[in-house]
């Protein structure tokens, strides 16, 4: 068994070797979240915007996808997500103006989304399955999942002040 370097380690292998159990489990999820990663930007690239608000198959145009967020559909209140199918969809289409007006960081996490591509292919083939260790995904989860609430926020005062 390969040698894991310290930031590589799991709290619960002493001698800092990688399970077998857990270097499946980790390939496993590397390849779903290719898997995911590529279906996303393939449907950005097959859909288009309909109307401002919908989307649709470019080849069904006049059949739009049902809401998919449920915050919206059910409470009237935008959810932190709100919009980045519509700003993938946009920037899969070189509409950088659509893209941020739909939502401000869907350019961030697009960007994100395309580069799980080359960062799985890499993990799947690097010996402890975590080339950057477990401390910078986990870091990058959690700065974009708090850049998405503090995004939601600050368009809910941008909102405020214009209807005020």
């Amino acid at each position: 068994m390969p040698r894991v370097p310290d930031d590589h380690r799991d709290p619960g292998v002493s001698d800092g070797r990688v399970v077998a159990a857990d270097l499946r489990s980790l390939r496993e999820r590397h390849r779903l979240m290719l898997v995911i990663s590529g279906v996303v930007i393939a449907l950005a690239g097959m859909l288009v915007v309909r109307d401002e608000q919908k989307v649709a198959f470019w080849f069904l145009p006049n059949v739009p996808a049902p809401e998919s967020c449920f915050s919206r559909s059910w409470f009237g209140i935008p959810c932190p997500g709100c919009g980045l199918t519509r700003s993938f969809v946009s920037l899969a289409h070189f509409d950088w103006a659509a893209a941020w007006r739909f939502h401000r960081l869907g350019w961030l996490l697009a960007l994100v989304t395309v580069a799980q591509i080359p960062y799985r292919l890499w993990a799947l083939s690097h010996p402890t399955g975590s080339p950057l260790g477990r401390q910078w995904p986990h870091f990058l989860s959690t700065f974009l999942i708090f850049a998405l609430i503090v995004n939601w926020v600050f368009g809910f005062l941008i909102q405020a002040s214009g209807a005020a």
